[in-house]
């Protein structure tokens, strides 16, 4: 396109001339500002990013008409339970009367034609144990004496050890409500249970359980190869952050405010790692070790979005991607992979 004319030249222009003119001066406006946009982005997933799969958009599947039926397929084998040779409960069933003219057939001798076995629970109901503690002073010196309480049954507590279990286990396996925890004591157990008791309960597992926690813990900082990952959490409706540093022989949890370097730092104390496993996040990067390795499944996240970005015909990406995703296939393999492979 010709140079921009100046003033006094668009002053000499005619009608179509300055049409024309207008026009590609437009195309050069457009040009000029494709270059200065940036491309758009694709969205971001859990395949091309470290966002978990729970925010990734969910499509409405509707169902189709040819979609199987539910249950195993024709033809499939069919199973039954183990016998019990020892069952706990015998119900025999006689026939009391004749079902044809009502004579009374109960003193006749009758034959056993079938049986089946059931699994039930047993009816469940909250037992209230007692402890009576006996004490005596003793004649020869004057100290009184007061016999211990039988373990788990400490004079503090109200609730015995099973039912402490029960709610850690409801709480942090099932990830219970305090709300809905309250509702199913009573109509399973039919204990009642207040929010507070409950939280008790949680918080002496958790102080009970803090020697186990050391360690594995020690364990964990002694390894020689640690994975390290972190991920947001709450604590009374704050931000905060799960650490979970995983080992071949333990995984140690640990609920932090912090999202630095400071935590690994800490759980480690004076050990140092030979390989630290984890993403490109700096306070993991910083851990103490010798060397770190990237976790190749990020990886694979990251050369899909330069992928989804760029596209499919940038062939470094796609072939990076292959290898990472096959030495993950081999790592899953190192045990039954024979030498002529």
């Amino acid at each position: 396109m010709a140079a921009t004319p100046s003033r006094d030249e668009l002053a000499q222009l005619d009608k179509p001339a300055l049409i024309e003119l207008i026009g590609q001066l437009l195309d050069k406006i457009e040009h000029l500002e494709a270059q200065l946009s940036p491309p758009p982005q694709p969205p971001t997933t859990s395949a091309n990013s470290s966002q978990p799969p729970s925010r990734d958009h969910k499509p409405q599947h509707r169902p189709t008409k040819d979609k199987a039926k539910p249950g195993p397929k024709e033809g499939h084998p069919g199973s039954s339970r183990e016998w019990c040779d020892t069952p706990d409960q015998v119900a025999q069933q006689r026939v009391a009367s004749c079902q044809g003219c009502g004579a009374d057939l109960a003193a006749e001798p009758q034959a056993r034609e079938r049986r089946r076995q059931l699994r039930e629970l047993p009816p469940i109901s909250a037992q209230v144990l007692e402890v009576q503690q006996y004490g005596v002073e003793c004649p020869h010196c004057g100290v009184h004496s007061l016999a211990p309480p039988p373990p788990g049954c400490a004079t503090a507590q109200a609730f015995g050890a099973r039912l402490q279990s029960l709610i850690v286990y409801l709480k942090h396996t099932h990830h219970l409500s305090y709300e809905r925890m309250e509702q199913g004591l009573v109509d399973v157990f039919g204990i009642t249970l207040s929010q507070g008791a409950i939280d008790n309960c949680l918080r002496r597992a958790g102080k009970a359980a803090e020697p186990a926690v050391a360690t594995i813990q020690e364990a964990v900082a002694s390894s020689a190869v640690i994975h390290g990952d972190e991920t947001g959490s709450r604590i009374d409706g704050g931000t905060a952050w799960h650490w979970v540093c995983v080992t071949l022989s333990a995984v140690v949890h640990l609920i932090r405010r912090s999202r630095g370097q400071e935590v690994p730092q800490t759980m480690m104390g004076k050990q140092r790692a030979e390989v630290w496993v984890c993403d490109c996040w700096s306070g993991q990067l910083t851990a103490p070790a010798e060397t770190f390795q990237l976790c190749l499944a990020h990886q694979v996240r990251n050369v899909q979005a330069v992928m989804d970005a760029q596209g499919d015909e940038i062939d470094w990406a796609a072939q990076m991607q292959a290898v990472f995703s096959n030495a993950m296939r081999l790592a899953q393999r190192r045990g039954s992979i024979r030498d002529d492979e």
